[in-house]
């Protein structure tokens, strides 16, 4: 069983203009199927198991390009997927 996808695209946009969208974790529904709701602090991923929702750390500097996910905590539905 296949469990991601990875795929690209061209995308006609400045590296920094691009950067700004990506680095915003509110803007990862809009690129990433699996994310449901995004914020600066945590997210909501909808998967064929279930529910995850996952805190996020996020830095808002130019100087650090990093979003990275934090500690997992599984939705009050059973999910049987692997932690982030």
């Amino acid at each position: 069983m296949r469990l991601f996808d990875v795929q690209g695209t061209e995308i006609q946009a400045s590296r920094d203009k691009l950067f700004n969208f990506v680095r915003d974790p509110r803007n990862l529904p809009k690129w990433a199927r699996a994310f449901q709701s995004a914020d600066h602090q945590r997210a909501r991923l909808e998967t064929r198991s279930g529910a995850v929702k996952i805190g996020l750390r996020t830095d808002h500097s130019s100087r650090s390009r990093a979003l990275s996910s934090t500690k997992a905590r599984r939705s009050a539905r059973s999910c049987r997927c692997p932690s982030p």
